[in-house]
C-alpha cells in the first residue's frame, strides 16, 4: 500500500474501523500502522453503535458506556498520542454512549414483572377488575408482552395483540396487528 501511495497509483487512502470491547485496546497500534506502514491520508475510528434492540451482547460491546466495566480503561487507551494524530479521526463526536445500565435494570424489571404475572395469585383478579370484564389487548410482544398474552389467553381474557413489527403474525393463535392497522 505504501509503495502504491508513493508511486501515485493510490491518490487518497482512507482506512476505517469500528471499535468495540474486543478491539479498542488495539486502536493506537492500528492508527500507527495506518499512518506509518500504509501512508493513509485519513484514519476513521467509528464506535460500535447498536442499531436495533439492545441486549446484553450489544451492551457489552459498547465501551463508550460509562457503566461498562472497561470504560475507564477505554478512556486511558484513547489518550494515546497516536490517536490524536491529525490524520486520525474519532467519529463518536466525543460523546459517551447513551445506553446506560439498561440491560441490568431491564433484566431485573422484566423478571419481576413476569414473576408478578405468573406467581401473584391476585394478579388476574386485579386485572379483571381493571378491565371491567372486557377482553384485554397486549401492546408490545417483548418477553413481558408474550408472558402476559400467554396468561390472558389461558384465562380467555385476550382480545388480540399489537406490535408494529409483527403486524399480520399470530402468537399462540391470537392475531397480532400493527399500530397502523386500525
Amino acid at each position: 500500500m505504501k509503495s502504491l501511495r508513493e508511486q501515485g497509483i493510490i491518490n487518497f487512502l482512507n482506512i476505517a474501523t469500528v471499535y468495540q470491547y474486543k478491539n479498542y485496546k488495539q486502536l493506537p497500534d492500528f492508527a500507527r500502522r495506518c499512518i506509518e506502514e500504509f501512508s493513509a491520508d485519513y484514519v476513521r475510528l467509528r464506535p460500535f453503535d447498536p442499531w436495533g434492540e439492545v441486549g446484553m451482547k450489544e451492551w457489552m460491546m459498547d465501551v463508550r458506556n460509562v457503566y461498562h466495566p472497561e470504560h475507564k480503561d477505554f478512556l486511558e487507551v484513547m489518550k494515546d498520542p497516536h490517536l490524536s494524530h491529525p490524520k486520525v479521526h474519532e467519529w463518536s463526536g466525543g460523546r459517551e454512549s447513551g445506553l446506560g445500565p439498561e440491560p441490568y435494570v431491564k433484566t431485573r424489571t422484566m423478571f419481576s414483572i413476569i414473576q408478578n404475572i405468573f406467581c401473584d395469585e391476585r394478579f388476574m383478579d386485579r386485572l379483571l377488575a381493571l378491565s371491567h370484564g372486557k377482553k384485554i389487548v397486549v401492546y408490545g410482544m417483548t418477553a413481558v408482552g408474550k408472558a402476559l398474552a400467554s396468561r390472558l389467553k389461558n384465562d380467555n381474557m385476550l382480545a388480540y395483540c399489537l406490535d408494529r413489527k409483527m403486524d399480520g403474525l399470530e402468537y399462540l393463535g391470537v392475531p397480532i396487528y400493527g399500530i397502523n392497522h386500525f
